[in-house]
């Protein structure tokens, strides 16, 4: 026995300083790829995902806010196992007072500043309407059946926090489909108090986002089986592809837009607007309604708005009595056929909205699509209202921009204003077409999608990409040496700042990966690459390290450790630089990054292979040489 003992602790020294080689390749930690998925970070031959399509009828009471659906969801399961019950995301029960992502907010999301700094309110004046919020919410199931052939009969169900487990008549073997029937309702959140949709009530009349509001069925994953996460506010959403058929019934007067295309607007749009529509074009803009038309008289009578979207995770819509709307065609390159650019605002924010927020939308559609997959949809909507910034397939909430009743507004606000559209809009890749679990992973959409974001405000107004990238790098230093960072791949729940962690730490990252590690031809290609794979399906991140590697050919599993797994100091710096004289003859001497000759060069600590680049530009020494 004590011959072993030595033996024993010179493979334990072994195992431990094989775990702790900076150098150790991807293989060496990453989990295998399931059989569905391949080491080259593409889905495998044997690569399956579910479906749910809906058809929907959707009605809101302005006077109440209440909302009333019914639908039939058809939902497809094509995994090589049965399964015997569905789990269906409910999220309006995330706005009740015993929800555990109320009662956990006090604790994990941002204390109220960000929403008392909104609500220009105390954060007890604001917990108080949260509370009236929830207290009138009310969430309702009035029908849950299933459908066989012309009959139907009730399915038994249960609902647990923000999720509900339906029970199955019989198991769903592979290939086959089940429908069902759902009526519910209840009453929208005041989204001036929280929310990522709701109402937004101005001295004209009610402004309407709406989203989260229907069930839909979770992402059930080949990795991971159901996505089993509740919703509790800072980690978003999981679901499946389908199609979409929606109506949206509203008094007349309100002017609704929403995913997809608008299928009836000769029963829905006046003579005036009609005609207009009619006229949209790619080199012009049309206003199919004027700001002179911009406040409509709201009938008792509803109209009924129908639309349709094809292969989508999501369907959102807005709604106003008060909307400018404003639209053209763009052709973005490769795609099947020309995108209709909308913009529905308010006169009261006009004065930054007109024009802007279709050209922002436009040039993000064509810059990601150069680096990703030309833009699958055949609209991009930009809606105004109460909901600061979310994204949703083919329309995005902007809202509440600070714009003095006269018209005028910071330029800082135009800054603003420019990067939330394009950083909105940009999300339609990520996660709405390269979709990716927000409930597991919020850095594979948010930081993916900064990344990218910063790229297109580079060429849209270089002015604000060189106003905020020094601003970015600093808080991203401060944040690493805090001694409160945390790894990139930590569950969104746990991260402490979403900000510095989850967007600009990912997206800094990628740029020193591009900028000053590799160059932008490999890095932008093999960024394609994976995109390309993985449009319209569910990418983990082992499948975004191993495609990146595999694309550009080089072992980089030190750098995605290091960056996206940890959070280690930066403690490298050039202490000495010495030079020697090759075959008798002294060199000129060349700048590290411009190729010219210099008599000093500058040199950028951005990386080491113990410590990579935790903070882009972490530390700059200027030299002599020679």
């Amino acid at each position: 026995m004590a011959a072993l003992i030595p033996l024993i602790g010179a493979l334990v020294w072994a195992q431990t300083s094989y775990w702790n080689d900076p150098f150790l390749p991807l293989e060496g930690y990453a989990p295998p790829p399931p059989p569905s998925r391949t080491v080259l970070g593409t889905p495998s031959p044997t690569y399956w995902q579910n479906r749910a399509d809906y058809q929907m009828e959707i009605t809101i009471d302005p006077a109440t806010h209440r909302l009333r659906g019914v639908a039939r969801l058809t939902y497809t399961h094509q995994g090589p196992f049965p399964i015997c019950y569905l789990w269906l995301a409910v999220e309006p029960q995330y706005f009740t007072s015993e929800s555990y992502g109320h009662l956990s907010r006090n604790f994990i999301y941002e204390n109220f500043q960000r929403d008392t700094r909104r609500g220009r309110t105390s954060s007890s004046e604001l917990y108080a309407r949260i509370l009236q919020n929830h207290q009138k919410t009310n969430f309702q199931i009035e029908a849950l059946s299933i459908e066989e052939g012309s009959s139907t009969r009730p399915l038994p169900y249960r609902i647990e926090e923000t999720l509900m487990e339906v029970t199955l008549p019989r198991c769903l073997s592979t290939g086959e489909r089940v429908t069902l029937f759902l009526k519910w309702s209840f009453t929208l959140n005041d989204a001036t108090v929280e929310g990522r949709g709701g109402y937004f009530l101005t001295e004209k009349g009610p402004i309407y986002q709406v989203a989260q509001y229907y069930p839909r069925p979770v992402l059930l994953n080949d990795v991971r089986g159901w996505e089993k996460m509740p919703y509790y506010g800072p980690s978003e959403f999981a679901t499946e592809f389908g199609d979409y058929e929606v109506t949206v019934r509203m008094p007349k007067g309100y002017t609704v837009v929403a995913t997809g295309r608008l299928l009836n607007p000769e029963s829905c749009l006046p003579p005036a607007q009609l005609e207009r529509w009619k006229q949209i074009r790619s080199d012009s803009t049309t206003f199919i309604i004027p700001e002179k038309e911009a406040y409509a008289p709201v009938g008792k009578d509803t109209l009924s708005w129908r639309f349709r979207a094809e292969n989508v995770r999501d369907f959102a819509f807005a709604a106003s009595a008060q909307y400018i709307w404003e639209a053209r065609y763009t052709q973005v390159s490769g795609a099947a056929g020309p995108t209709l650019l909308q913009a529905f605002y308010t006169p009261d924010v006009a004065p930054l909205w007109r024009y802007l927020a279709i050209a922002a939308t436009e040039h993000t559609l064509h810059e990601y699509s150069r680096y990703t997959v030309p833009f699958p949809y055949p609209t991009m909507t930009v809606t105004y209202g109460a909901v600061g910034g979310m994204e949703y397939p083919m329309i995005v909430f902007c809202g509440r921009q600070p714009i003095d009743k006269n018209g005028t507004y910071k330029e800082w606000v135009r800054h603003g204003f420019i990067s939330l559209v394009i950083h909105e809009v940009g999300h339609n890749f990520f996660p709405m077409v390269i979709c990716s679990d927000e409930r597991r992973w919020m850095w594979l959409d948010e930081g993916l999608n900064t990344y990218l974001e910063n790229l297109t405000k580079a060429t849209f107004e270089p002015l604000i990409r060189e106003k905020e990238a020094e601003a970015e790098r600093k808080r991203v230093r401060d944040y690493l040496a805090s001694g409160r960072s945390q790894a990139i791949m930590i569950h969104p729940l746990g991260i402490r700042e979403m900000g510095a962690n989850a967007y600009l730490k990912v997206a800094l990252g990628l740029e020193a990966l591009r900028e000053y590690i590799l160059d932008p031809i490999r890095v932008d290609t093999a960024f394609k690459r994976y995109a390309q794979a993985w449009a319209f399906k569910h990418p983990e991140p082992w499948d975004f390290f191993r495609s990146m590697s595999a694309a550009i050919g080089q072992e980089l599993g030190w750098f995605w450790r290091g960056w996206f797994m940890e959070a280690l100091p930066v403690d490298i710096a050039i202490d000495t630089v010495s030079q020697e004289k090759s075959f008798g003859q002294r060199r000129p001497q060349r700048d590290s990054f411009t190729g010219r000759g210099a008599s000093r060069a500058t040199l950028s600590t951005l990386v080491s292979p113990r410590y990579p680049p935790q903070a882009v530009l972490c530390r700059r020494e200027t030299l002599p040489v020679g």
